[in-house]
């Protein structure tokens, strides 16, 4: 039979000063090690992964960095069914993986948009710097293929006159 709060009550007020503090740290650790697993569950899963996960949706990894939106997709999806039977150390292990992936994905997905955007800015000013294609600028200029030259020249020969 469990004990009632006044029974409690009645032998720490016996007890003294070292009673209560024994039974204070029992009911402290009690208390601590019942928050642990749902506390650590909704900080790593429904807090840090599922943002991650949000935040690498918004700079478009999947198109980006599909492996790794999808792999923290996949985590967390599966955090979340672990947290649903109360398996939360299972659970915050794939919250962190969960939110590792998302954090690899928004990196790669904003390095490769970088990336394409510097390469169109590129293509974009050598487009413009042009006015008429020069001898030598484009790397299949064969020898002869030069404006002016005969075939058989040289590419570095002088144009004829």
């Amino acid at each position: 039979m469990l004990p009632t709060l006044h029974s409690c009550a009645s032998a720490i007020s016996q007890g003294g000063a070292p009673r209560r503090a024994a039974v204070g740290l029992a009911v402290l650790l009690c208390v601590g090690s019942l928050g642990c697993g749902p506390v650590g569950y909704l900080q790593t899963v429904t807090f840090d992964a599922r943002e991650l996960v949000r935040e690498a949706e918004d700079v478009r990894a999947p198109e980006l960095a599909p492996y790794e939106y999808h792999a923290a997709w996949e985590y967390l999806r599966m955090a979340r069914e672990f947290g649903a039977r109360a398996d939360f150390e299972l659970a915050i292990d794939y919250g962190k993986r969960s939110a590792r992936l998302a954090r690899d994905g928004r990196r790669r997905a904003e390095r490769v948009a970088r990336e394409r955007r510097d390469a169109a800015a590129r293509r974009k000013a050598e487009s413009k710097g042009k006015s008429a294609p020069q001898p030598g600028d484009a790397p299949d200029d064969a020898p002869g293929d030069a404006p002016g030259g005969a075939p058989g020249d040289a590419p570095d020969d002088p144009p004829l006159r």
